[in-house]
């Protein structure tokens, strides 16, 4: 774990996620986007893999869960 850079979690892959996913990972340099969950596995993975997000989920509980976050 990077101790200069805050993991997040993103909830939600719609178009507000996503907003807030390439954001994270182009403009915030300090911000290091670990996990995103949708109900939709396909939104959240394509995000993930467009985001460099390393984690994909379809269930927020495991965000909520991560300890890192």
């Amino acid at each position: 774990m990077d101790k200069d850079r805050l993991n997040i979690g993103i909830v939600g892959a719609g178009m507000i996620g996503k907003v807030h996913a390439e954001n994270l990972a182009y403009r915030i340099p300090e911000a290091n986007a670990r996990i995103i969950a949708d109900i939709t596995e396909k939104a959240a993975r394509e995000i993930a893999a467009r985001c460099n997000i390393p984690k994909m989920t379809t269930d927020y509980q495991e965000i909520l869960a991560d300890s890192e976050i």
